[in-house]
């Protein structure tokens, strides 16, 4: 397996290397040593040789950073491979329509991808936003293709989606589950504007908790966040 520097690093590491050798063929032997440093009290060659040390120091620190920057990337690539992949969340804005007044209103989608190969289980999120007014709660979540909505009674109170995804099999897509949530603003839904230039910025997040399903069950949090126009 090969890796390439990245381009930070490949643009100092070589001019750093050449300078180090340079200093050491320069300042290194007896005829320049004794050139500099003939009948002067501070010799030059010592400047010279700690400045080296330095530059050693330095170019040896950068070799333990890309290494470990390495050393990290082959780890995340053998968990992938072995089915030990962490899971990812994201949101975004989806679309549903107001048969009554034929208006449109935006839902907020909860996405979690699972790359383990054990069963992820969400039972609740936490929700935040830059405007106070704003709250989110579950309408449905969709499973292996298959939506499953929430109770009526319960759509505009909870934030227990009590979501099962099923664990990476080898050689298949990781599976993935949809949790759609309805926006209220001020304890009612929140419709889209009539006037699109009055829609405004708000940022959200959503802290999810669940557990992997196994001998040991393994306690599990993902985060995602997004501004929005609402």
């Amino acid at each position: 397996m090969s890796f390439l520097l990245p381009d930070r690093v490949a643009r100092w590491l070589g001019p750093t290397v050449i300078s180090a050798i340079g200093l050491t063929i320069i300042f290194g032997n007896p005829i320049t040593i004794q050139a500099l440093c003939s009948g002067t009290q501070n010799c030059t060659i010592e400047w010279a040789g700690a400045l080296s040390g330095w530059a050693a120091l330095g170019g040896a620190l950068l070799t333990v950073f890309v290494m470990a920057q390495q050393l990290a990337e082959q780890r995340r690539q053998t968990d992938f491979m072995t089915g030990n992949g962490s899971p990812d969340a994201y949101i975004a804005l989806s679309l549903d329509q107001d048969g009554e007044f034929m208006r449109w209103f935006p839902m907020l989608e909860i996405v979690v991808v699972n790359r383990n190969r054990r069963q992820l289980t969400i039972r609740e999120f936490r929700f935040q936003s830059s405007d106070e007014r704003f709250d989110v709660f579950v309408k449905s979540v969709e499973e292996d293709g298959v939506e499953r909505p929430i109770p009526f009674s319960m759509q505009f109170r909870t934030r227990y989606p009590h979501a099962h995804i099923a664990g990476k099999e080898e050689g298949q897509k990781a599976e993935r589950c949809r949790i759609l949530c309805h926006i209220t603003e001020n304890g009612e839904i929140r419709h889209f504007p009539q006037n699109p230039e009055m829609a405004r910025s708000i940022h959200m997040k959503v802290q999810l908790d669940g557990e992997y399903r196994d001998a040991i069950n393994r306690p599990v949090t993902l985060e995602a966040e997004a501004n929005f126009q609402l």
